[in-house]
């Protein structure tokens, strides 16, 4: 065909394929056959059509002409733009929804622990009924029975080893490649025991067969052993509290004994709460009864961490005070900053780690990561912020130095020419 008829070939197409369009979503289906109807249509205008379709361009124009047709339709109402709602009030609003969650959470969970009338009808209704009852025998017998295995297992290869692990600790540490691999082998004794236990624990599991819910409940109470544990070598590894000829870390006896066993209670509290709250989810725990428990774990690690600010509070904040023998410039710009962080420093962190645990109970959208940026942008401000302090007060002094000639010559220049250095780094200090 030629290029002159080109176009009125196109409308056709396009009228064509509209048109049946237009017969295949709107006629209603008669019972004829499928073949009478196919066959009507020649197959020149089907090959015309297929061709269209494989054609970039002819395919664009064929959808531009399919959208003028909608958009010229009596019936057509184009979609109303999506409404812009301002970033706060967004976040202001689901805040506030998740918060209401998280009240009827805890509404719920009181009214039931709260009220002894329903703590001992629930406790009466396990006891009387037959099935439930069974249920609780049946995994106490298979806990004790596990946990006994487990720990008597343990119990013997921790003997066994006892006497390896009391050559080791007692070896002279001369040197720091003979304390680290005195460190190594001891921390590998200790993993032994705990991998013994966790053995022993899980092939009672499979030999015994309980039934599925008190396999799953098992299997938790026995993961929460297991890891915590298993942390618990690493704190020993890493503090050495007990041990001071193998901690690789400069610090007291006390201060080591002291961060080993906050560390073990923190590592305790979510573990085992997680856990034992995935043993009641298997055991029959509603959902919202167990989001309300697992988020009063969270609170009760929140306290624990607030807790242990307040007890560090007067170290850190003698750290932080500033070195009343250093006077020089730059000490002196941030003495004040110093100080004034040294006071309130347990306030901030108690806020921070308090925020952490909302955003968390709340559910935020997005409130980890944008505590994590700042977090970070923070941090660095301040690490630019004292590099960019200590390069401007060595500026400033290199500016207003004075020779050695002069100062001999004449030594109260160089005090009356600087007198106000003091405030231009003040000044540079805070900005």
């Amino acid at each position: 065909m030629s290029g002159v008829n080109r176009p009125s070939r196109l409308l056709w197409r396009v009228t064509l394929l509209v048109g049946f369009v237009w017969f295949c979503v709107f006629q209603p289906w008669t019972s004829a056959p499928v073949g009478a109807q196919t066959n009507d249509v020649p197959v020149e205008e089907i090959s015309a059509v297929i061709e269209t379709l494989e054609d970039d361009a002819a395919r664009q124009r064929f959808l531009e002409h399919l959208k003028t047709l909608l958009a010229t339709h009596p019936g057509f109402e184009p979609e109303a733009a999506p409404s812009v709602e301002p970033v706060a009030s967004l976040t202001l609003s689901v805040i506030a929804k998740k918060a209401t969650t998280l009240g009827t959470q805890f509404g719920a969970l009181a009214g039931l622990v709260g009220d002894p009338r329903k703590t001992g009808r629930w406790i009466i209704d396990q006891a009387q009924d037959f099935e439930r009852r069974r249920i609780w025998v049946d995994l106490l017998l298979h806990l004790a029975v596990v946990v006994l295995a487990g720990a008597l297992v343990g119990w013997f290869v921790h003997k066994v080893l006892a006497r390896p692990r009391m050559a080791v600790e007692q070896r002279e540490a001369s040197s720091l490649g003979v304390r680290v691999t005195s460190l190594a082998a001891r921390t590998v004794l200790d993993f032994l025991t705990v991998a013994a236990f966790a053995v022993a624990a899980y092939l009672t599991i499979a030999a015994a067969d309980p039934n599925p819910a008190t396999r799953i409940a098992i299997v938790a109470i026995v993961n929460a052993v297991v890891i915590s544990r298993g942390i618990v070598v690493v704190l020993r590894m890493s503090f050495a509290p007990l041990v001071p000829s193998l901690r690789l870390i400069d610090i007291s006896d006390q201060t080591a004994v002291y961060a080993y066993l906050w560390l073990k209670r923190l590592v305790n509290v979510p573990v085992f709460g997680f856990f034992l709250l995935q043993a009641a989810l298997a055991l029959g725990l509603p959902p919202a009864g167990y989001t309300g428990l697992l988020k009063l774990v969270g609170l009760l690690e929140t306290i624990l961490l607030v807790v242990l600010v307040l007890q560090m509070r007067e170290a850190i904040a003698n750290a932080m005070s500033p070195d009343q023998t250093s006077r020089s410039p730059t000490a002196r710009a941030w003495d004040g900053l110093r100080s004034r962080i040294a006071e309130v420093w347990h306030i901030l962190c108690a806020l921070y780690i308090a925020g952490v645990y909302l955003i968390w109970a709340l559910e935020v959208p997005g409130g980890f990561v944008f505590v994590a940026r700042a977090t970070a942008v923070t941090v660095v401000i301040l690490i630019v912020a004292r590099l960019v302090n200590g390069v401007a007060h060595r500026g400033v002094r290199r500016l207003f130095r004075v020779s050695g000639d002069i100062r001999q010559r004449y030594p109260q220049v160089e005090q009356r020419a600087n007198r106000y250095v003091p405030l231009i780094s003040r000044l540079f200090t805070v900005a």
